[in-house]
């Protein structure tokens, strides 16, 4: 599943999503979306996630252009989350 900028922001705006950004910390420090949560999937496991990882609200998995985040998007799901990957990836949210 894949949302788009748009309704990211609608989301955003609502208060109702989790933004999780897989990037490496450095590529995170360098341009990241507001309020989101740096968790590098190269670090990812059940534990890590379970505990920074909210089960309450949509999650939207976030990397450059969107093949690290749709990996993340489908670990995650297996554990049980509801999430979508942010289509485009942070390439998209720069050009809206």
């Amino acid at each position: 599943m894949e949302i788009n900028v748009k309704g990211l922001k609608e989301r955003i705006e609502k208060n109702d999503v989790f933004i999780l950004d897989v990037r490496e910390p450095w590529e995170y420090e360098a341009d990241h979306i507001h309020n989101s949560v740096n968790l590098p999937i190269s670090s990812f496991d059940a534990d890590n996630i379970e505990k920074a990882v909210p089960k309450d609200k949509m999650v939207v998995t976030v990397c450059e252009h969107g093949i690290r985040a749709e990996k993340a998007r489908r670990f995650l799901k297996g554990l049980g989350y509801e999430v979508a990957t942010l289509s485009g990836g942070m390439e998209a949210w720069r050009s809206q």
